[in-house]
């Protein structure tokens, strides 16, 4: 990724000066660093974006647990809406459709919403979770960069879930995104169920609501330059379904997510590769836009590591040495990058007169599990 001096520029003006709060979340466990993972049963699509494990699928539901939960209790608004993003990768897309159970089994009345959408009441069977996937918030991973960029492992069809129109849902015939979203949601619902059953406060099992509907989305245009204005242009790339109906999907008897013979995508408007940088200033600008104060990223640890390192102001932290890369990020947050489903959270301070990303506010990397309101306040 490249460094942007986007976020480095103080505020000193009376400007119009709005504050969000931006949380990246990493993937749960995925498939090729399990104990048991044997790379010679897998296809090469397999190894090149491997799937969440059933571990990783608990963990991503733990850690939405817990964030639906401070960010409630820090909300001054229970039905405020907010944003929600995630990476193309496999692991990202099982990492974030577990909100869905998160929001069932906790009974959150906080809301996602797309960026042209307003808030409607809290979320419910008629108001799905949107999920934006945004291309460049996978351009980070290790294996992307090695195989030259998410635009050209897209283009090469090697990403099912990628934010392309072959994979919008404006025909009957089965997409990659189909294919490999029915697989994902089988794990996801079965882990959903069990741990909706470990709710002693749930004595009848058939009141249990594992799941309420998800709905992805891509972007069709962008930002124009001098980003002053909202962007629109959004296309659905599944129908609504929860969990269990995306399981439950029919697919053709030709489709395989797991094959090596990759359908080539389509471009996106208007291009692939982007970088990682560039997707979280977009997502930035669209929460801003839409008169939101949150966005949920689900990315790599890589991105929280660019973050840390590049954009966000550590004071009051001591900072360690971690090589040239990531030069500014302390010992203790690149530890906690380590961690699957750790959290990133920054508070972004936006000009609105001028149109520029003034700063990153770093707010702490912590593992989920210690996630609290006091770490989300603005």
């Amino acid at each position: 990724m490249n460094p942007s001096t986007a976020g480095t520029t103080p505020s000193n003006g009376n400007n119009d000066v709005r504050t969000i709060r931006v949380i990246l979340l990493r993937h749960g466990e995925r498939e090729d660093e399990a104990e048991d993972y044997d790379k010679h049963q897998r296809s090469r699509r397999d190894r090149i974006d491997p799937f969440l494990t059933a571990f990783g699928h608990r963990q991503a539901l733990n850690a939405w647990k817990q964030i639906l939960r401070a960010l409630q209790e820090v909300s001054d608004d229970d039905t405020k809406p907010m944003l929600l993003a995630t990476s193309p990768l496999r692991r990202c897309i099982g990492t974030a459709m577990m909100v869905a159970a998160a929001q069932a089994q906790t009974e959150s009345t906080l809301q996602f919403v797309l960026p042209s959408q307003q808030a409607t009441g809290t979320q419910d069977a008629k108001n799905p979770i949107p999920l934006l996937v945004m291309n460049g918030l996978g351009d980070c991973a290790a294996q992307m960069q090695h195989m030259g960029g998410i635009g050209k492992v897209i283009q090469a069809g090697w990403l099912d879930c990628a934010a392309s129109p072959s994979n919008d849902c404006n025909s009957n015939n089965d997409t990659p995104i189909k294919t490999c979203l029915t697989r994902m949601a089988k794990a996801a619902a079965t882990v959903a169920q069990a741990e909706a059953v470990k709710d002693q406060s749930k004595q009848n099992h058939d009141e249990i609501h594992t799941s309420v509907p998800l709905q992805f989305w891509r972007e069709s245009t962008y930002y124009t330059k001098a980003r002053t204005k909202p962007l629109q242009g959004l296309a659905p790339l599944t129908h609504p379904k929860s969990l269990a109906e995306h399981a439950a999907t029919t697919i053709g008897a030709s489709a395989n997510p797991s094959t090596d013979d990759p359908t080539t995508m389509q471009r996106n408007a208007p291009y692939f590769d982007e970088r990682c940088a560039q997707a979280l200033e977009r997502a930035v600008w669209r929460t801003v836009h839409s008169g939101l104060d949150t966005c949920v990223l689900v990315t790599h640890r890589e991105a929280i590591r660019f973050v840390e390192g590049y954009w966000a102001s550590q004071s009051q932290q001591q900072v360690g040495h971690c090589g040239a890369k990531h030069r500014n990020i302390s010992r203790q947050n690149m530890s906690a990058t380590k961690l699957y489903c750790c959290v990133g959270i920054y508070s972004v301070s936006v000009d609105m007169t001028t149109h520029r990303v003034l700063g990153w506010q770093a707010k702490g990397v912590v593992p989920y599990q210690t996630l609290q309101s006091s770490h989300l306040q603005l």
